[in-house]
């Protein structure tokens, strides 16, 4: 009966190192392979005379999966902050440069 024991026991042990060998690998797998899901908070200065509209527009163009957070009006210019998942295809920089280019933005914050 002891032999028993120890063969159900020596069982439980494999069966639990594998089982944890398959979780870190799948692990893996999420951080390494799978896209990001983490949405990136944009923050757009934009110029006072420019009509915010047009903006969120061209910006959702840059942004599809885009949506507005929050707008401010300071004396220095107006301010959009919008949540977006990026494209999987383009760096932070690509993105914030292609955001700089809309008219009449002329301040990009990007904090993921």
């Amino acid at each position: 009966m002891p032999a028993r024991w120890a063969m159900l026991w020596a069982a439980a042990v494999f069966a639990t190192a594998v089982s944890i060998l398959v979780l870190i690998g799948v692990r893996w797998f999420e951080r390494e392979l799978l896209p990001s899901r983490r949405l990136l908070e944009v923050t757009l200065t934009v110029e006072l005379a420019t009509p915010l509209d047009h903006v969120v527009e061209q910006a959702k163009a840059v942004l599809p999966k885009s949506r507005v957070l929050s707008i401010s009006y300071d004396p220095d210019g107006q301010k959009v902050v919008m949540a977006a998942r990026p494209p999987a295809d383009n760096s932070l920089t690509d993105i914030a440069e292609h955001l700089r280019e809309l008219g009449g933005v002329h301040g990009v914050a990007i904090s993921a």
